[in-house]
């Protein structure tokens, strides 16, 4: 039997501009599926031009991508960066295991159908595909609409109050956090978030997740010091952003974020092929779950899960003794304050769920920075 071979090419152009930068090509060719990027000569020879991908050096010709695992994408690092994640990927599954009911002829979606699912609007960082017509994947129909208005949010989320008060205390403990808010529509209360990844004028700037920046396999195990030498590699104030890092770590630790995969940390594009950390997202306090970071510290001491761990790396981070004793001290305080800002109206928490959260702020490790700040 002959296997049909399919194939899909796109356009990849780089934000709000729309310029062009390269060809991506998608290949299924019985269960194998791969792609290949082959950058424009334009881009190439632009004074602008950088690395969109770790992954994709600035040369002539196809560079080819195959899925390292199982679980990884068959495309470039920043391509892949913007697929959906796997709570998008399930409602996508979902939409399309019903189309297949009505017509049973369809065929299974691909990796390419993943990707080109992901609305052009919101697709994170900079990059866009376009097709062979000029249109840009995925758009909306005009006079149509693919991401739902605020007074249609009730319908797709659940209560997010946790994330908003991590967010809060984040920037409370000098953070560098996204900004988010709650609002209440009817009875449910919905977080509602500013994307880092847009300008004033909506503007695209240019995202990589750690994962990318480390070229790290999603299921493999990687340490925060190897983000702090990515950090010294290709950040613009390398200094800041790693000490910045570290702070983010006492910080998970102290409110339980165990949730800590290297696709929740992120970088930012600012130009001359430099980059900065990206705002903190995705915290969230976990008061069932044992305090062990998902990414390790460092390839020898492993996951973090004490205060101890990190005072003995802190160095490490850029930062000497009383630097980081100062820095504890902007996060410690913050986190003891949590019920406050908890039951504030910005969070809106009631006294009687504050039990329910108290376990992820309050714990040993509080006391042992009580103890080490006394």
């Amino acid at each position: 039997m002959t296997t049909r071979v399919l194939k899909r090419q796109v356009s990849v152009c780089l934000g709000k501009a729309e310029l062009p930068i390269g060809q991506l090509t998608y290949i299924k060719d019985g269960a194998r599926e791969y792609s290949s990027f082959a950058y424009d000569n334009p881009w190439l020879a632009s004074p602008d031009r950088f690395e969109v991908s770790p992954d994709l050096p600035l040369v002539e010709g196809h560079l080819v991508r195959r899925a390292a695992t199982k679980d990884d994408s068959c495309f470039h690092s920043a391509l892949a960066d913007t697929e959906p994640d796997a709570w998008g990927c399930r409602v996508i599954a979902r939409a399309h295991a019903r189309e297949r009911k009505k017509n049973p002829s369809l065929p299974a979606l691909t990796a390419f159908d993943y990707l080109s699912a992901v609305d052009d609007f919101s697709r994170v960082g900079a990059l866009r595909l376009r097709d062979g017509t000029g249109k840009f994947l995925r758009t909306a129909e005009k006079g149509q609409r693919a991401i739902p208005p605020l007074v249609e949010l009730q319908h797709m989320y659940d209560v997010t109050r946790a994330e908003v008060l991590a967010l809060r205390l984040a920037q409370r403990a000098g953070i560098d956090a996204s900004h988010a808010r709650i609002v209440q529509i009817g009875d449910v209360a919905v977080a509602v978030i500013r994307r880092f990844d847009r300008t004033d004028d909506n503007a695209r700037i240019p995202y990589l997740s750690a994962a990318s920046m480390l070229q790290a396999a999603r299921n493999e195990e990687r340490a925060y010091t190897e983000v702090a030498d990515i950090i010294r590699a290709k950040c613009a104030r390398p200094t800041e952003d790693a000490q910045q890092l570290w702070r983010r770590l006492v910080f998970n630790l102290l409110i339980t974020n165990v949730d800590d995969h290297l696709q929740n940390l992120g970088f930012l594009y600012v130009g001359q092929g430099r980059w900065r950390l990206a705002p903190a997202f995705d915290l969230n306090p976990f008061p069932d779950k044992d305090r062990e970071s998902k990414t390790w510290l460092s390839e020898d001491m492993g996951p973090v899960t004490s205060l101890s761990m990190l005072m003995d790396r802190a160095d490490y981070f850029g930062l000497q003794p009383a630097e980081a004793l100062k820095s504890l001290s902007a996060v410690y305080a913050t986190v003891c304050d949590w019920r406050t800002v908890a039951l504030s109206p910005d969070v809106g928490l009631l006294e009687t769920e504050l039990d329910d959260f108290a376990p992820a702020f309050e714990h040993p490790e509080i006391s042992a920075s009580r103890d080490l700040l006394t």
